[in-house]
């Protein structure tokens, strides 16, 4: 098949064309990215290419903040930029991310732990059905849930992936 194909609404447009024009584009890799979630890692894509096309999670904190803060100097208003954290993230990682805004000037922050809420915007590879957990919730006592790998209170918004 053709690299030229219309691109899927999970594949990166500018990515695909790149692809196509240096010829390493094929329908197994364009199906290998969407389920991976990016190109970094991925067999036969040059590796000029693959620094091209971080995914969220594949900038990191510091330069996520210090984005921001550049745009911040310029506004008056807080800047809204969301910050977006691997699903491994620690509580460290998080007050890091704070403590940086704050040394650099930024009103406020949003930060977005992968996998810490039930539903989420930024969503790559498989994900598994929603099952039922036990036990409850250490915070309400409600039923959890167990979804992406996460166990999850719908009651109170309490939980714990891993």
């Amino acid at each position: 098949m053709s690299s030229t194909a219309p691109s899927s609404p999970r594949s990166n447009p500018h990515f695909r064309r790149i692809a196509a024009e240096r010829g390493f584009g094929s329908d197994a890799l364009f199906a290998e990215v969407a389920v991976h979630g990016g190109v970094r890692g991925r067999a036969g894509v040059p590796d000029d290419v693959q620094r091209s096309f971080p995914t969220a999670h594949e900038v990191d904190v510091a330069s996520n903040v210090r984005m921001q803060a550049a745009f911040q100097r310029h506004v008056h208003a807080a800047v809204s930029k969301t910050i977006n954290l691997r699903r491994d993230a620690t509580a460290h990682d998080v007050k890091a991310a704070y403590q940086l805004a704050f040394e650099l000037g930024c009103k406020g922050i949003t930060v977005y732990r992968d996998g810490s809420r039930e539903g989420q915007v930024l969503v790559t590879g498989a994900r598994s059905a929603v099952a039922p957990a036990s036990p409850g919730c250490p915070e309400c006592g409600s039923a959890l849930v167990v979804q992406s790998g996460c166990r999850l209170c719908r009651h109170c918004g309490w939980s714990v992936c891993g």
